[in-house]
């Protein structure tokens, strides 16, 4: 029972890791990208 539960509990605190960096990436929080003098000189 003990591994149950702490397989649940990974599973969710991955679960929520991977949520908080969908949201990052969705708002570009913290990116470069989001960051016009950066993207200027930046090769296209």
């Amino acid at each position: 029972m003990k591994d149950t539960v702490n397989a649940a509990l990974r599973h969710i605190v991955e679960s929520e890791l991977r949520l908080r960096h969908l949201r990052r990436l969705q708002n570009l929080d913290g990116m470069d990208l989001a960051d016009d003098a950066i993207m200027a000189g930046a090769r296209r």
